[in-house]
């Protein structure tokens, strides 16, 4: 299912990109609550990529 439960943002812009390391940081805090630190670290590499993405965007004006 990944890691997003419904509507998938758009990677392709800044608002997007910063969406999905909000939601991955969300998973990340309760992955480790119920002790799936693999899960965890994997939640936190996907949102640190995202908010590089999301300063890409921002750069590159999307």
């Amino acid at each position: 299912m990944g890691l997003f439960s419904r509507k998938a943002p758009n990677l392709l812009t800044e608002a997007g990109n910063r969406q999905a390391a909000e939601t991955a940081t969300k998973k990340a805090k309760k992955a480790r609550r119920a002790g799936d630190h693999e899960f965890a670290g994997h939640c936190d590499a996907y949102a640190t990529e995202a908010l590089k993405q999301a300063e890409m965007a921002k750069r590159h004006g999307r």
